[in-house]
């Protein structure tokens, strides 16, 4: 007797036939692997060399213009040159650039670039990893700093520019901290990344001038980090608190928030507002 869940009818009984046989005829089959056919990947993406793509959009894309993109590359290139002759098909200055700037700017993943741009996931990485060594190599020094002492026309240039937007004198940067998203925080330590929002980050601090230009860059520290601490443990809270050289002129003031520390020339809210006065400077 055939159990209660078989039903014996003509169909299902020919499908036990089947498998059964099947099964038999199983180790004699012989397995013919389907013929490999190659392909030709995609031209890569090279929205520098396309006139189509509007101002507004190459911004939208790698966060600066194309002219910018351009003097970038200019820069980079004596370190991302790489050898036309060596093995496979080496990615050009610009696409190394864009590649760095797309994953900066949007955070993709290695797998959405490479969909991007019609490179490998690998190709990415490796463009990255190329890109962000040159910038540090050729521009950490010499583009995100503060002018010298011997160029005071520097300095004033960046007061008027504070002057003019917010009618305060001597102003040479506006100091913040800033959050960036971290994926996969430390293993051992992903508790201390977690910042104030709930998600997992770094946390920097930041100095611009008027214009939005960046002076000053530090940190590096989880996110759980306050501010004030970044501060203390950045070369500019050495030199603004006394422990370390003069990083900015002596009659010069930063403007930040209320967290930042007293009897140092940051420029902060008042505490509470008790005029008019206090109100239109907070």
């Amino acid at each position: 007797m055939l159990p209660p869940y078989l039903d014996p009818t003509p169909v299902h009984i020919y499908a036990l036939w089947h498998l059964d046989q099947h099964e038999e005829n199983a180790p004699n089959t012989v397995y013919v692997r389907a013929r490999r056919h190659a392909f030709k990947r995609p031209d890569l993406w090279e929205p520098w060399n396309d006139d189509r793509i509007p101002p507004v959009r190459f911004v939208e894309y790698f966060r600066m213009s194309l002219d910018g993109f351009r003097w970038l590359s200019d820069q980079l290139r004596p370190q991302l040159q790489q050898d036309p002759l060596q093995q496979g098909d080496p990615l050009s200055v610009e696409a190394q650039v864009a590649v760095g700037l797309y994953r900066l700017g949007h955070g993709a993943t290695y797998v959405n670039i490479g969909h991007v741009f019609n490179i490998g996931k690998e190709t990415a990485d490796k463009a990255l990893g190329r890109f962000v060594k040159a910038v540090l190599r050729v521009l950490s020094n010499r583009s995100v700093s503060w002018p010298a002492f011997d160029k005071p026309k520097q300095w004033a240039s960046i007061k008027d520019s504070f002057e003019r937007l917010h009618g305060i004198l001597d102003l040479v940067g506006a100091i913040d901290g800033t959050h960036i998203p971290l994926a996969v925080p430390p293993h051992n330590e992903w508790k201390g990344y977690i910042n104030r929002k709930s998600w997992a980050s770094i946390v920097f601090q930041c100095v611009v001038d008027g214009d939005s230009n960046f002076c000053n860059v530090s940190g590096g520290g989880p996110g759980s980090m306050h501010d004030t601490q970044v501060f203390r443990r950045s070369w500019l809270g050495h030199s603004l608190l006394g422990y370390g050289p003069p990083m900015i002129p002596a009659e010069a003031m930063l403007i930040g928030d209320a967290g930042y520390p007293e009897h140092v020339p940051i420029l902060v809210p008042y505490p509470s507002v008790a005029t008019q006065e206090n109100e239109d400077f907070n």
